[in-house]
């Protein structure tokens, strides 16, 4: 997910993981990697709900022992578990990153849903970004962030991703563009 400070982009996790009509309900637990989490008003309820953590300490240690964890245990018990990286890239700065390996690896841990959310789009390692399945994009203010989108992805949209992008967002608050990079 990537979009502007202030766009909805915590109130479009939140949507994601609380809303029945989307995941709610198909995950044993949610991990919510977030330094802002626990002061930002729209995750009261993320904040309150049963199977979901939120880590807002975050380190390569505690991923690592998560992982292990899961590695561990026998795949039939191994939990059903999403991880949200929430503008969390200052924890992701390595390329050595575990969390920037896991998008090579998610699937081996049980990890059903991986979700990274920033501002920047190149600052998501490129690991990150060439094993994604779906990218969100919300308000960019910035033209040189969507110059990279288009560069990016335009070449998918036959050179229509700003006529696109333009079309979905029209002006509108907290509208966004999906783009299901396997179709």
């Amino acid at each position: 997910i990537y979009a502007a400070f202030r766009s909805g982009k915590s109130v479009l996790v939140n949507n994601l993981i609380l809303n029945p009509t989307m995941f709610r309900g198909l995950l044993d637990k949610w991990y919510v990697v977030s330094p802002t989490a626990l002061n930002d008003s729209s995750c009261r309820f993320l904040l309150e709900e049963e199977g979901v953590s939120v880590v807002s300490d975050y380190t390569d240690d505690w991923l690592n022992s998560l992982l292990a964890h899961q590695y561990d245990t026998d795949k039939e018990d191994r939990e059903r578990i999403g991880v949200v990286f929430d503008d969390a890239i200052q924890y992701l700065h390595s390329r050595s990153s575990p969390g920037n390996y896991l998008a090579t690896r998610f699937r081996h841990y049980n990890i059903k849903y991986l979700i990274y959310v920033s501002q920047s789009f190149r600052a998501i390692d490129t690991k990150v970004r060439g094993n994604s399945k779906a990218v969100i994009i919300m308000k960019i203010a910035n033209l040189k962030e969507l110059m990279k989108l288009d560069e990016e992805y335009g070449g998918m949209m036959e050179d229509r991703f700003m006529e696109f992008y333009n079309f979905c967002l029209n002006d509108q608050p907290y509208s966004f563009m999906y783009i299901n990079i396997d179709a």
